[in-house]
This record gives C-alpha cells, structure tokens and sequence, in this order.
C-alpha cells in the first residue's frame, strides 16, 4: 500500500527529526500534525462486481441512501469531526465520493471472506485484510467507522452455511475491537523508551556488568508481539503497556543480580580485588539510596530500585564476612603468572599454540578450546611433557598450574583433574612431538 502523508506541522516534523539527529531512537509526531487522504482499494482477482452496483437491490440503494445523508451533513455530523473545521487543512471536497468507496470496501471484504473462511489460517487472513481496508481510508479514518458499522451487519445475519456460528462470534469480537479502539490511549513508545534506559543506567556500575549493560542498550523489547501483514506489506508490533515494560524490567533484574552474586562471581574467579569490589559495592548502594530518596523514579519504577538496594547492601555484607578467609587466596590468584610466561622462551610459546592448533595435531580450535581426541587427562599428559622437557617452568602446585592454563585454554574438568593421575600414552605423544617440533627446532 503505497500511502501519501501530508505533513502539515512543519514545526512539529522538524523536532522529530532533530531528536533522531540528538540520538533518540524514535521521532514522534502528533495525531494533529499530519493528515493522510484515502487511498484507491481493488478487490481479489476472483471477484465478480455486481451489475449495476450499488444501485442492484434495495439493500445496497438504502445504504447508499443513508451514507449520502451521513455525508451531506458531515462534518457536522458529531463533536469529533466538527474538530475538523478548525484544521486549516481540511476542505470536505477531499472525500468527495467516500460513500460508494464505503460500499466497494464492504463487498470486497465479503467476497474476501466467502472464498477464506473454510481456509486453516481463515482467521489471520481476514483479519489481516479487515485492517489492511481500515487503513486505507487514510487519516482521519474518515468513513471507516460506517465501513466497520456495515461490514458487522451483514456478519451477524450472515447464515450458518456461509459463516459458521464459531468464526462468525470471533470476527465479531474482532470488528467490536476495531470499532472501539481507541488510538489516544496508546502508550507513548519514547516514554517507554526513555524508562528502558532509566533501568539500564540504575543498574550497579560494576566492571563485570558494563559489558552487559551496552549489550542491552541496543535491544528494545517494548514491544509484545511481532506480525506481518501481507497485504499491508508491513510488520506491525504491539507495543507493551508501561505496566507491561516494569514487570519486565523487574523480572529482568531479578534475573541479572542472581547471575552475578558474590558466591558465583568468586567461584569463577571474576573478582581479583576484595577491596575495590567492596568499595564498588558501597557507592552503588549510596547511588541507588539517592535516587530513591530524590524521587527520580515513580512508585512502579521504584520497585525494581528497591531490589537493587537490598541486593547491594547484602553483596557488600556477604563481602565483608568472607574477606578474611578469602584474602589470601585472592592475593595469591593476583600475582599468578601468565600462561605464557611459564614458557622459559618466549619463542617457544607461539610455537606451543601453533602446532596444537594445526592439522597435524588438532587440540585446540579458533576459539581456544581443547579438543585433542583423548580423555579428559590428555591436556594434563601435555603440560606434564612441558614440564618433563624443562619447556615449561615447574609449578609444585597442580590447582595454580590448572588455573594458569585455564587463563588461555578453555577444557573440561574440576579442580581435581591437574591432580589426578593422567595417560600415559598421551604423555608419551606430547614428550615426542615436542621434542621434535619445539625442544630441536
């Protein structure tokens, strides 16, 4: 559907294009600012026009009847369009001919449902269509309300072998819907925006989370579904209420802080330094009591701010109680060396990852993962040969060298696998390709 929008409000247009220059992701401008005259519908190729139309019958003569007197009077004809005589656009002469284009629409959609309404997909399909021909009146929808009105009519005494009494009470809901909906009451898509983003810059400022908060910051789910109309040729989305969006946001914050509590941030060895995490922890909660205390956010927003405070003050608790039993194991995880520099030559380091990535050897791929054909134990019968062929420094300690390994490799086994015994034939294959590839070469 090709539509012409004529833009009346220039003022109002250039503000929407500024804010999208500004950053903002959507442009917005009022009902007011903009009009959109109807547009030329034809029917299905299947469908046969009645000779002599509208003037075939008595039916379709007192119809036509009624919408010329609907339209002599129009737009004085209710407190809504009477509005229009205030717009310095609006000239009644645009319309001129709606009344036939009403009935035209009427028939093209019954003939519609007639040839799709035994179909699987008899649903979607003529809904699909009834908004595609709502939407072609333009904006104002001028007439679209007698094509609704007229279009329900024929539906209800349509009979039992034309429209079963199941499909006929849903099309009749629908068209009910249609009829009512009200466009005013739509949730404004920046406000939502704009409460999307309070959230993501009200969440902790913690080096381990900013990652995730400029991954979420280019996605929008203000939206709860997502269609596509084949005859508008247009995807339309339904945008979630604001209560909608913050029982999201809740639950998406839930979600958030439980993957990253202190108990699982240390197993898997995320913080490095108790003190600064703890010093994090304590301006966060300050920041966030602020917030609350300045009202920066409303009573619904407020509550996922509450989540955040409770969380923190129990983060920065959890931390000051296990801090002396950790401090060692922290100071000592810090100054653990690099992978590479256990190499006693540098040199021999590149050469290492080389070949253990290469055809020939095949146990790691591109992204650093082992996967040499073997037991488990194999990336330990690799690092015992280094060793063995003095390549590598001697670590005494299995669970530093296991996690000086897991630094670049990426493997499988607990923290009991360095410790473990491991194959014997694999050590003899690592001692006998690094002799030749690494230890001679």
């Amino acid at each position: 559907m090709t539509r012409d929008i004529i833009i009346h409000n220039i003022p109002a247009y250039r503000r929407a294009m500024e804010e999208l220059r500004c950053g903002r992701t959507f442009g917005v401008i009022g009902a007011n600012d903009f009009h959109e005259l109807p547009i030329e519908i034809k029917p299905i190729d299947n469908y046969v026009e009645i000779e002599g139309f509208p003037n075939c019958c008595e039916n379709h003569k007192k119809q036509l009847k009624y919408l010329k007197e609907w339209f002599d009077e129009f737009p004085e004809c209710c407190e809504i369009h009477k509005e229009l005589l205030d717009q310095a656009w609006f000239d009644k002469s645009l319309y001129k001919g709606i009344e036939l284009k009403i009935l035209n629409r009427v028939s093209y959609t019954l003939h519609f449902i007639d040839d799709r309404i035994f179909n699987d997909n008899w649903y979607k399909d003529i809904t699909d269509y009834i908004e595609f021909i709502s939407l072609s009146f333009g904006h104002p929808n001028i007439g679209q309300a007698k094509f609704l009105e007229f279009l329900t009519i024929h539906i209800e005494n349509a009979k039992q072998e034309d429209i079963p009494k199941r499909k006929q009470k849903r099309l009749l809901s629908f068209l009910n819907k249609e009829n009512e909906h009200d466009y005013s009451t739509e949730p404004n898509i920046n406000i939502l925006h704009d409460i999307y983003i309070q959230w993501i810059n009200s969440l902790p400022d913690l080096e381990f989370l900013n990652p995730s908060k400029s991954i979420l910051k280019k996605q929008l789910p203000l939206f709860n579904s997502k269609e596509y109309n084949p005859y508008l040729k247009v995807f339309k989305y339904k945008i979630k209420l604001k209560s909608e969006l913050i029982d999201f946001l809740l639950d998406s914050t839930k979600m958030i802080l439980n993957n990253i509590t202190g108990d699982k941030l240390l197993k898997k060895g995320i913080i490095k330094d108790i003190d600064h995490h703890q010093y994090q922890l304590l301006i966060e909660e300050h920041s966030t009591s602020q917030e609350l205390d300045l009202g920066k956010f409303d009573n619904g927003e407020e509550q996922y701010l509450n989540i955040l405070k409770r969380w923190l003050k129990k983060e920065k608790d959890f931390f000051l109680e296990i801090k002396p039993f950790i401090s060692v194991r922290t100071k000592d995880i810090q100054t653990e060396p690099l992978l590479k520099e256990i190499f006693k030559n540098s040199d021999h380091y590149q050469k290492f990852i080389t070949l253990l990535k290469s055809s020939k050897v095949e146990a790691l791929n591109s992204d650093n993962e082992w996967i040499y054909e073997g037991p488990k134990s194999s990336i330990v019968s690799c690092f015992m040969a280094l060793e063995d062929l003095e390549i590598t420094k001697k670590i005494h300690s299995k669970a530093k060298l296991r996690r000086i390994v897991k630094q670049q490799i990426k493997f499988e086994g607990n923290e009991k696998l360095f410790r473990n015994s491991y194959d014997q034939t694999d050590f003899n294959y690592f001692v006998e390709l690094f002799t030749k590839e690494i230890k001679t070469s």
